[in-house]
C-alpha cells in the first residue's frame, strides 16, 4: 500500500499561490507547451511537464524537449510569484477539466471547476532550465504565410519524407527568396516538392524535422503564422503576427550535402 505521505495533500483557502482561471486560459496555459514537453519516461525529468512562470501581466507557460520549444504568455490574474513544473499527466488533466481556479505551492497543483470536481497533483521537484538565454531574437529572414495553406503543404511533403533519425522524424527543406518552398532533401524520384505563396524578406534554406515544425504550426489557429531565421544553425522561430504572446522554436537539423543559407 502506498504511504499517505506519497499523496498529494489539499491545499485550504490561505495556500499557495492563485491562478485565476478561464477555459480559454487553461488551453493556452497547457495545450501549447504540453505538445513540445519531453516524454514522460525521459531521463531529464525536469523537462517532463510544463513550466509556468508569473509575469507582470499573467503567466508564461514553456515546454520543451530539447529539439523545440513552445511558448506562451497569458494574460490573467496571479497572486504571489511562481515558478513551477506541472508534470505532463497532470497538465493533461488540468487541460481536460477546465477549471476556474489554480493553486500552487511550493509541493502541488491543486485545481476546481465550476462543478466541484477537484484536482490535486504533485509537482515535479526540480528546477526548469531558464529558456529566455536560447530564444533567439528575430531574424531579418522572414516569411509570412497561410497557416492553413502551409499545413497542407507540409503534410503532403512530409508524406514523402524518410523516417532518417532515431525519433523517427523525417527531415525536410525549407527555403525562400523571395517564394516559400517545402521540399523532401531526397535527388530521386521518391522526392517532392511544394510552392507557397508567402510575404518573405531576405532569404534561407535549412533543413528541420517534419513532424516537429507541423506540431509548431499547429499549435496556433490563427490564420497567419510566420517563420522568421537568423544566422546559420539557429532556430526558427514560428510566430503568430496577430498574437505575440505565442512563440515555438524548431532546432535546425544536419543532412549530409545540404548547404544551409541565411542571408546576412
Amino acid at each position: 500500500m502506498t504511504p499517505s505521505e506519497d499523496f498529494p495533500h489539499l491545499l485550504t483557502s490561505a495556500d499557495g499561490i492563485v491562478v485565476k482561471m478561464t477555459p480559454k486560459a487553461v488551453e493556452r496555459i497547457f495545450k501549447v507547451p504540453l505538445a513540445a514537453a519531453d516524454d514522460p519516461k525521459s531521463q531529464r525529468f525536469m523537462l517532463r511537464g510544463v513550466n509556468v512562470q508569473r509575469t507582470d501581466n499573467g503567466v508564461v507557460a514553456v515546454g520543451t524537449d530539447g529539439h523545440r520549444l513552445h511558448r506562451t504568455e497569458t494574460i490573467t490574474e496571479v497572486t504571489g510569484d511562481l515558478n513551477a513544473i506541472v508534470p505532463r499527466r497532470a497538465a493533461e488533466r488540468i487541460l481536460a477539466l477546465e477549471p476556474n481556479r489554480m493553486r500552487i505551492d511550493g509541493r502541488v497543483v491543486d485545481v476546481v471547476t465550476d462543478n466541484g470536481t477537484r484536482y490535486v497533483s504533485k509537482l515535479v521537484d526540480s528546477l526548469y532550465p531558464d529558456t529566455n538565454h536560447i530564444i533567439p531574437a528575430p531574424g531579418a529572414n522572414r516569411a509570412e504565410v497561410n497557416r492553413n495553406a502551409f499545413v497542407a503543404a507540409l503534410t503532403r511533403v512530409g508524406a514523402m519524407a524518410r523516417d532518417d533519425d532515431e525519433k523517427g522524424t523525417p527531415a525536410i527543406v525549407i527555403s525562400w527568396g523571395p517564394d516559400l518552398n517545402i521540399a523532401t532533401p531526397d535527388e530521386d524520384d521518391r522526392g517532392a516538392t511544394e510552392t507557397v505563396e508567402a510575404k518573405t524578406a531576405g532569404s534561407a534554406k535549412y533543413a528541420v524535422g517534419y513532424r516537429l515544425l507541423l506540431d509548431a504550426v499547429r499549435a496556433t489557429d490563427a490564420d497567419t503564422i510566420a517563420l522568421d531565421v537568423g544566422a546559420v544553425g539557429t532556430a526558427t522561430r514560428v510566430t503568430v503576427p496577430a498574437d505575440p504572446g505565442l512563440l515555438a522554436l524548431v532546432m535546425p537539423r544536419r543532412i549530409p550535402g545540404l548547404a544551409t543559407e541565411v542571408a546576412a
